[in-house]
């Protein structure tokens, strides 16, 4: 959304209405990773609410470089965790596989730009 386009209020009735068509095609369960700028959290928690059955999680996915900016530039993205539905989402992630080093709620995943070119793209973390 560039500046200026949507007012808040009308940016959440836009987010609640995509999240909704997500859920709707979504198995009772599945879990919705959202990723959105930290200055439209507020618009991004009012959409979810009646339409995902609670926040499982907020991540933080610290990037290697700044965003555009003069005052603070964002270096971060915030990834919302959702849960569709009542049922039990399926946890996929093994401690075991990953030798005790599981997913935490903030990651600096390798960069694609500065990753040497022998380094294959699934080799990165991803958010």
């Amino acid at each position: 959304m560039a500046s200026g386009e949507m007012s808040p209020a009308e940016f959440e009735q836009f987010l609640r209405t995509v999240f909704g068509n997500m859920a709707g095609v979504s198995v009772n369960g599945a879990v919705h990773f959202i990723c959105m700028d930290w200055r439209h959290l507020a618009e991004v928690m009012g959409a979810a609410q009646g339409v995902y059955s609670g926040l499982k999680n907020l991540c933080v996915w610290n990037k290697n470089n700044g965003g555009m900016g003069s005052f603070y530039r964002s270096k971060h993205e915030l990834v919302f965790v959702y849960k569709v539905g009542t049922d039990p989402h399926v946890n996929t992630v093994s401690l075991e596989r990953t030798e005790g080093t599981g997913p935490t709620s903030g990651t600096t995943p390798a960069s694609i730009r500065g990753a040497r070119a022998a380094t294959p793209i699934s080799k990165c973390t991803p958010p």
